[in-house]
This record gives C-alpha cells, structure tokens and sequence, in this order.
C-alpha cells in the first residue's frame, strides 16, 4: 500500500485509524439525536473556553502527529516532545523542520503489524506483573538483581538530579498469568507492555530492554537426597534464580561489588584505531529458603572428551541473601552452611560424576578480591579422582555386592583445607560428557535443619593441564626374491598411544597401541620338476594378522587399561580383560591360479587332440579372516573356490571338394566351386567352479551374563556354477555358437558348517550336482549369404543372423517344501531375433553398363596422338593441329549434354540397404519340469 503523489490527495487519505479529519471527528454524531462530538463536548464542560474543550475542537480524536522538533514543543521536555510522535493522523506529510525530514513514515498505517494479511482475534499469552512502588524497589524484590546510583549531574536549568538505575530479570518460564491456550515458548511473536494503577503521572526510562538467552538452564527436577528425577514439588516455596553478573553492570553493586576473579584479566578486542576491553561475567545462581538436605542446580548439554586433560577448574563466590519470606536482611551466611557441587556424565541422575565441596561465605561490604574469590570456594582437583572412586566402587562392589545404581561417595581433604565429596553413579564416561550441572546444596550432616538464603557467583570452568604423553611409530619391510622360484616380503608395523601428525590436537592424536605384520609370497611349484615335462602351479601365500591394545578399557571408557586390568584380583580376570578388549584381525589366502600342463616337446608342434591332458586346467583358492574385538566373540569368513576348466582349441581347415574341378571354374559356377565345410568345431570349453563361503559371527555377551555366551549366528553359501561354450563354424559363411549357464545350489543343514551330519548333506547333493537354480542358454547362428557370386549380383552383401535365448528359473525352496497350493513351479522365458541386413554397392551396379560407366567416370584425357600432331607455325612457335577429339567434342549435340547431366544426376545414389528384424518372446510361469542337462529334464 502507498499514499497518492499528490499532496491534496495525501491530507485526505492520511487521517489516522478512524479515517476521519479533524472536522469530520467533530461533527461526528454521538448519539441518535445526531448531537456532534463537540458539541458534547461543549456540553459537558460548559464553557467554550474550558481547555478540555479547546483541545478537543482541535484534535476530538487526540491522534494527530506532530514532529518531536516541531517550534511549538520548544519550551517543552522531552516526555512531552515525543507524546504526540506516533499519533497516525498527518505523520506521513513531507514537510522538514530547519532541512530535517519532519514525518514519522512513508506508509499508510495499518493494523496488521506483522503484515501476514490475517485478522487474529485470538488473546494467548503468557502475563509477568512487576509492581512498581517506592518501597517495593529494593534488592529484596524477587526481579530486581542489582541497582546502581548515578552521579549527580547539573542540568542547563541549574537544576541538580542523581538518576538511580534499577536492573530486572524476569524469568520467563515463572509467569504470573497464563491467557488462552498458550502451551510453550516456540512460537512468541509479540512482546507488549502497559501500566496501570497510577496515581499521578510517570515517566520510565529504559537504558535496555532485552531478552536474555543462556547456556545454562535451570534443572527442573527433584535433586534432593533419594529424591533424583523426581519432579520438583509444586508446594515449594524454595526461591532459585539464574543470572548473569558482570564487570561492567555490577563493579558498584551492594552489598558486594562484582570484581574479577584472581589472576582474570579481561579480554582485549583490538580494532584499526582503537582497543576495547570485552565485558566480563559469571554465572549468579540465587537460592532462597532451601531446606535442609535439599538442592538446585543449572544444567548445560554438550558433548566432549575430557580424558586428555588432567584438572578442572572454576571460580566460586558466596553471599548471604536476603530471605524474602521472612525479611531477614542480615548478614547470617557461614561458611559450611551451603556446598557447591559439579556433576558431569552421560544423564543428569543415572550415570554421573559428581565433586562438591563447601562454600565460604563473603561478609556483605568486603572489596578485597581475593576474600570475595576465597581461595577455599576455588574448585580444583585432578579429574583422576573420579576415576580412582570409579575403581575403588568397582571393586567394593566385586566384594559386597554393592549395586553401582546406588550412590558410592568418597571424602577426601583438599588442599584448602576443607574436605571434599567425590561421588560415583551408575557407569559415567569421561569420554562422552553429555552434561555438566552445577549446583547449590544444603547439606544434611550438619543437621541443624535451617534453610539457606544465599547468591553464589561460580566463573571460569575450565579444563587444564593436557595430557602430554608422546607417541612413537616405526615401519620395517624385507623382500627377498628366491631366483625365478620365489618371491617373499615381509612387513612390521607399530605405532604407541599419543602417536599422531603435528597438526593433531590431543583428541585426535591415537589411543591404542598397534602391532601388525604382513606375509606374503609367491611361489612357481612347477620347478620341482623336469622343464620338458612343462608343469606350471604357480601358487600364493599370504598370513596378516593385528593387534591393536587400546589406551582405555572399552568396557568403561575413562579407565585406562592397565589400571582396569590392575584393578582385577585374579590373573584369570585379567586374561579375559585383555582378551575382551583387545582388537584383533588375521587375514590367510592360499591361491593356486590356472595350474596347467603345457604342451612341450614334439607335441607342441601338433595339433591339439580332445584327449589331450593340456586341454585341462585348474584353479583353488582359500581365504579367511578371523577377528575378535568388544562387541564381537568371534567372526570367522572363510571363502573356498575350486574350479576345472577344459578347453578344446584347434584350427580347422575347411573341405572343397570343387575347388579343382575345371569345369566349375566358370565364373557362373562361382556358387558350387566354392562350396565347403568343416568336419568339426573350432572351439569348446567347459568349465566347473564351485564356491564355498560361510560366516560364523557371534556378539560379545557384556552386561546380560548369559550362559554359553550370546547365540551363534551362521551365514552359509554353497554354489556350483557350470558353463559351456561352443563355436562351430559350418562353413567359411555359416557359422553357430553356443553358450550355456547351469547356476546350482548345494544346500547344506542348519547349523554349524563343520559337523559330520553337514558333511554328509554336502557330498550327497555334490553327487547330484546340485539343486538347479537358474539355466540360461543362447545360440547364435550367422549367415553370409554368397550372393554376391553370382553374375550381375556382385554389388549386393546380404547377411542373416538368428539368435535364440533360454533362461530357467527355479521356484522359491521354501514353496518347493510347502504345500502345493504354494508351489506355483518354476518360470521359463525364450525370447528369438531375426535379423536380415542387404548394402548394395549401387556403383558396381551402374559399371555394368558401359553407357552408365562412362557417364559416371566423366571425360578422361586423352593422349596427345588423339589431340593432334605437334608442328611449327611461321613465326617459328609450336602448335598444336586440330586432332579428332575437337572434332568429336564439336559433334556432340546439346540434347547428349543434357542426357548426361540427367542420368548423372540420378546416379548419385551410390549405396543402398535395406534391414529387417524381428523380435518375439515366451515367459511361462508354474513350469513343473527341473533344468537337468542343457535346460531339459
């Protein structure tokens, strides 16, 4: 929407909300009588001159702007300067006030403030009330967090005032009315704010109004003893606030000022021209009336490492608060009346760390630094500890039978002097810190069952101190070659924990010890015997294997190994420990590839017989991998293949029997002169392959304790594939191959794959060469039809070509097993292609006629007897005499030229072809019969 150019336009459109000018807002009528709005007015004051009638003669509807610099505000504050500055009648007029734009916007006003073109008429919102009163702006008001006194400032009116700036935190999750159905902070749109009650006027002046987003977030649930994730009674009447206190907001703050914590400077942000010093600030946690053996804490998610450092670190002060249930101002906190704790671990209640120490209390006007960060409130301590607690609970746990659901607690002193609380929960893992929560309790044992008022300010959490420790890695390789017999290499590898490039961090770097090594080698086995007899068995060897160890026990991943495995009371505990979590991979194969006999001797200079043992090959391989690491007991693959190949090779010489025949020499008898065929074919080849591989995989059985272990699991494939071939050229144009694919199956029992009643199976159904599974067959026949040797026919090549395919597929074996009403039989499919090509060579055709021929070669030369004699003129030069080509080119007729350009012209088609193809197919479902040889049964 927009405003019309034109300024007549403009002063009628841009009237305000009601859409009436000031004229029309006072006739506007009132009542059914039709009495005005002025008159009203008038009416009501009785007089004209009353000043509520003079203001609203000159503006009834109070909505007329007017620019915060316009001359008549002059004299006026600055309250009454902007009063009228976001009134909508008139704020869009273009005017300017000594060269300023003195309009509000170019736009007309609308009700629609998000612009979503949508009416809502729906009230749902949540509602904070924050009362206001001279005696209610203290720091004992539940929102107020700080209030600061500015220095007194002289106004150019002479007049002196001391502004007091008063900080509020509203929590938003604690409102104090909920309106419509309003359910959760997702979807907040609008923030409005309005007073009421006022007696007499005033004016608010906000240095910031903001919405405060933190990381840390209030824990919600139950935390006192035996109480954990328990929701929080809703009868409480325990005060807890989160907020932030920082240097630049709080350095005057009463009773306490905000200083930074020993040894902190403040951040440096350094620019182009200059350098600024960033806000510093803690965490203030505010608890009031907590009971006794009660807590709350804050809570932060997150996912980190902390096994490489070594420490953890973080500031703490406390104060005494205000009770604000029982007015109690007095400074009454003492040290060991509240304890700080931090807990870190994978959840909030079930699996956690947790480190808590008592707090001492700062005495409300202290400034010194180092008393309102008491050395004794710093927390400090090696994060082996947790670890040594960890041990010490499993162990005690091993003896009594302890569950670790239950809370393990260690107290330990400090080097401060008091004494610590290291506790342990379920099966926490400093590997994978999901959650750190920091909090406040009261704690039991000094049951004197008074509730704390307290503000505790904790800063810096930091982990310190990187694990440092070095790795090292080394590599070694041998090869030796045994002649033309052998060929060995050998490899080594190692690597320790802390091994890893320079641009790694301490995470990154590697926590396992690793040792492999590397076997491999081929070997010609033919050399054992005589060369003439021209064995050849080449053979490979290969064996790996890896150990790597690693720095910390899976089994709980913050306890270094040795001291998990140290931790153990009997040798056959800590055997299985090393077995369990070490990572181990072994890799073998054996190959033996195309072991053959070779023709040598006067046998190679004859040609191949069918029974000839050269004919033959053969081919083995074994490969197996067998590993073990924490999840897996054993994982065993081992892959067979055998395969024998025979193949009949041989080139065959054809038979013409009318080869030397004279009579048949004619040209025209090209077709039977020719004829001929072979006795038999050139190539055929049949080749067996059986592939055998099986998994035997069973999961590590670690927290269930079944007996035996977890179940085994046997994955099992026994194939026997077989293929022939077949080429077989009839005659030098017709020739037939034939290519056939048997794939079968060797079932096999249930189970495991090396017990006698498997066997058993195996070697039956290898005796009928397998359960067929699929057949698939096609012949290809080729014909180069010799057309082209008959008279007149040379310029044409005609070819056929027939191909025929076949495929079997077998049924499902469990509709086999099943009732008939399942077994729906097997799916055959044929599928034929005809094809027919013909290219004719259309130039050959034309040279047949020696018109066309002429036509088609053009006008040749010709040599210089034909062109005329060479003589000598009388000047002396030579010429040549007229010879009989002028005189044959002068004899030509036109109506010859125009004959040769018109049959040249249709002779430029040089080739043609013609193709045909066709294409048909068969698929017939429920076939009962099997695939035994070549597809039949």
């Amino acid at each position: 929407m927009a405003f019309d150019n034109d300024p007549a336009s403009r002063e009628i459109q841009d009237v305000g909300y009601d859409l009436l000018s000031d004229t029309e807002e006072a006739n506007f009528a009132v009542d059914q009588g039709g009495q005005s709005f002025l008159s009203r007015i008038e009416q009501l004051t009785g007089d004209q001159s009353n000043p509520v009638y003079q203001a609203a003669q000159s503006d009834p509807s109070n909505d007329n702007f007017l620019y915060y610099r316009d001359p008549s505000l002059s004299q006026q504050g600055i309250a009454q300067r902007y009063k009228n500055f976001n009134n909508p009648d008139g704020n869009s007029d273009p005017q300017t006030i000594d060269g300023v734009s003195a309009f509000a916007t170019n736009n007309p006003d609308i009700e629609d403030i998000n612009g979503d073109q949508t009416l809502n008429t729906s009230e749902t919102y949540y509602q904070y009330k924050v009362v206001l009163s001279q005696n209610n702006l203290t720091l004992s008001h539940p929102y107020i967090t700080d209030i600061r006194e500015a220095e007194s400032k002289t106004l150019p009116n002479g007049k002196t005032v001391q502004s007091r700036w008063v900080q509020f935190k509203i929590p938003i999750f604690e409102p104090d009315k909920k309106v419509g159905p309003i359910s959760d902070f997702r979807s907040i749109r609008f923030i409005r704010m309005f007073m009421k009650g006022w007696d007499q006027p005033v004016i608010l002046r906000f240095a910031r109004l903001e919405l405060i987003r933190g990381e840390w977030r209030r824990y919600r649930f139950n935390l006192d003893e035996f109480g954990d994730g328990l929701e929080e009674d809703e009868g409480d009447q325990t005060l807890f606030e989160v907020a932030a206190v920082n240097i630049e907001q709080n350095a005057s703050r009463d009773p306490i000022p905000y200083v930074l914590p020993p040894g902190i400077d403040r951040q440096v942000l350094f620019g182009t021209a200059s350098s600024q010093q960033q806000n510093e600030q803690s965490l203030s946690l505010r608890v009031c009336d907590l009971k006794d053996g009660a807590a709350r804490a804050v809570f932060r998610n997150l996912q980190f490492d902390m096994r490489m450092y070594n420490r953890l670190k973080m500031f703490a002060h406390a104060e005494s608060l205000v009770n604000e249930a029982t007015g109690n101002a007095s400074d009454n906190l003492r040290t060991g009346d509240l304890n700080l704790f931090i807990r870190m671990g994978s959840d909030y209640n079930q699996n956690y760390y947790e480190y808590e120490i008592p707090l001492e209390a700062t005495p409300w006007g202290t400034t010194d630094e180092d008393l309102i960060w008491p050395a004794g409130n710093e927390m400090d301590f090696e994060l082996s500890e947790f670890k040594e607690v960890k041990l010490e609970r499993d162990r005690v746990y091993r003896t009594n039978g302890i569950s670790n659901t239950e809370k393990y607690t260690v107290r330990k002193g400090r080097a401060a002097g008091s004494m610590a609380e290291i506790s342990v929960v379920g099966a926490p893992n400093l590997g994978n810190v999901r959650t750190i929560m920091i909090g406040l309790r009261n704690p039991k044992t000094r049951d004197n069952n008074n509730s704390v008022c307290a503000e505790v300010w904790v800063n810096e959490l930091r982990l310190t101190e990187f694990d440092q420790r070095g790795g090292w890695a080394a590599n070694a390789r041998v090869a030796a070659q045994l002649a033309d017999f052998a060929n060995v290499s050998l490899s080594g590898r190692t690597s320790s924990v802390g091994f890893g490039s320079i641009d790694q961090n301490v995470n990154e770097r590697q926590k396992e010890e690793i040792y492999a090594y590397d076997l491999q080698s081929s070997f010609q086995l033919g050399m054992f015997f005589a060369k003439d007899i021209g064995l050849r068995i080449p053979m490979y060897f290969g064996l790996s294997e890896e150990w790597k160890n690693p720095q910390f026990n899976p089994l709980d991943p913050d306890i270094e190994f040795d001291d998990a495995v140290n931790n153990l009371e009997t040798p056959e505990d800590r055997k299985e420990l090393k077995e369990i979590a070490q990572d181990y991979t072994r890799r073998k194969s054996i190959n033996f590839t195309n072991v053959r006999k070779e023709r040598t001797g006067d046998k190679a200079k004859k040609a191949p017989q069918v029974y000839d043992i050269e004919n033959f090959s053969a081919s083995y391989s074994f490969n197996e991998i067998v590993r073990r690491n924490i999840n897996v007991k054993q994982d065993i693959r081992r892959d067979y293949m055998g395969s024998l190949n025979y193949t009949y090779q041989t080139q065959p010489k054809p038979v013409e029997p009318f080869k030397k025949v004279k009579f048949l020499q004619s040209e025209h008898l090209a077709l039977v002169r020719d004829f001929n065929f072979y006795w038999y074919p050139k190539n055929f080849t049949v080749i067996g392959t059986l592939n055998r591989s099986y998994n035997i995989l069973q999961a590590r059985d670690i927290e269930l304790d079944i007996p035996n272990g977890l179940p085994v699991t046997y994955n099992k494939s026994f194939t026997f594939n077989r293929q022939y071939s077949l080429l077989y050229d009839i005659t030098k144009s017709l020739k037939f191959d034939f290519n056939a694919r048997m794939n079968t199956r060797i079932d096999e029992l249930s189970g495991a794959p090396d017990t006698t009643g498997n066997r058993e199976e195996i070697w039956k159904n290898l005796k009928n060469f397998g359960r067929p599974t699929n057949y698939h067959q096609t012949v290809n026949l080729n014909w180069q039809v010799p057309i082209n040797k008959l008279p007149f026919f040379e310029f044409a090549n005609v070819s056929a070509r027939y191909t025929g395919d076949y495929d079997w597929n077998a049924n499902s074996l469990r509709a086999q097993e099943g009732p008939d009403s399942l077994n729906f039989g097997n799916t055959i499919q044929n599928s034929m292609q005809l094809q027919l090509n013909n290219s004719f060579n259309l130039v050959a055709l034309y040279n047949k006629f020696p018109y066309l021929r002429r036509v088609n070669q053009g006008t040749r030369k010709r040599p210089d007897a034909r062109r005329g004699a060479l003589r000598e003129n009388a000047l002396g030069r030579t010429e040549r005499s007229p010879g009989d080509e002028d005189k044959e080119e002068e004899e030509r007729s036109a109506f010859q030229k125009v004959l040769d350009g018109t049959v040249k012209t249709l002779m430029m088609i040089k080739n043609a072809s013609a193709n045909f193809s066709k294409t048909q197919g068969t698929l017939l479902p429920g076939f009962k019969p099997q695939a035994s040889i070549l597809g039949m049964d």
